[in-house]
């Protein structure tokens, strides 16, 4: 019968590794941008409060047990007429799109009219239910009247594959990001990102103005 010797060699020794010229790359970047436009808020909020009087029933859509207005577009002479005010401010946001997208040179710009846009007025309890905008390509929210976190924030939601996995899972916020808005301030990110509003806690009313931005 044959013997076989195990001989013992200790514990596994790892050699340092030597590690040179590392390169590290952030790919697929998701641009999301801010800023204050010149604009009289108390006119924009007054519209705003105007068209739910006109029109009360105004469309469900993304909006649970709030109220939002019929879409409305920057094409449209009389959308013109009857809302100049946020008629103007979408104008205002297209030129501040093309404005950021030359800074980061981005080789596109959007047309003068390339927007549609409608009012969200959320009061206690109500919410923005998860949802993207389809056939668009920039988002833009501005607030007229929000006083409060407690409101409603807005989550962005990330859509890819590492949703499943566990790469990023000690990242904060690898999933989602919460934007802090602020009254009188205006958000633009790109409208295939998935995103929703918190219920709105308090008893003031939060109003917001969508915008579709498209190419």
């Amino acid at each position: 019968m044959s013997s076989h010797t195990h001989k013992n060699f200790g514990p596994k020794v790892i050699k340092q590794a030597e590690i040179l010229n590392v390169d590290i790359f952030d790919i697929f970047p998701t641009t999301v941008f801010s800023g204050n436009l010149n604009v009289d808020n108390n006119e924009i909020l007054n519209e705003c409060y105007r068209m739910k009087h006109d029109d009360p029933e105004g469309n469900q859509r993304s909006n649970f047990k709030g109220w939002q207005s019929k879409l409305q577009s920057l094409q449209d002479i009389i959308c013109w007429a009857d809302f100049p005010i946020i008629s103007d401010l979408g104008s205002k946001a297209i030129q501040f799109a093309n404005i950021v997208m030359e800074d980061i040179k981005y080789n596109i710009k959007f047309r003068e009219d390339s927007c549609s846009w409608w009012v969200n007025v959320n009061n206690k309890f109500s919410y923005n239910v998860l949802h993207s905008h389809p056939k668009t390509d920039l988002i833009a929210v501005y607030y007229p009247k929000i006083i409060s976190k407690n409101q409603g924030e807005i989550t962005l939601i990330r859509t890819d594959g590492s949703l499943h996995h566990e790469l990023y899972s000690e990242v904060p916020e690898h999933c989602y990001y919460k934007l802090s808005v602020e009254e009188g301030r205006i958000y633009f990110f790109p409208a295939h990102l998935l995103h929703y509003v918190n219920q709105n806690e308090t008893d003031e009313e939060r109003v917001s103005i969508s915008f579709n931005i498209f190419l």
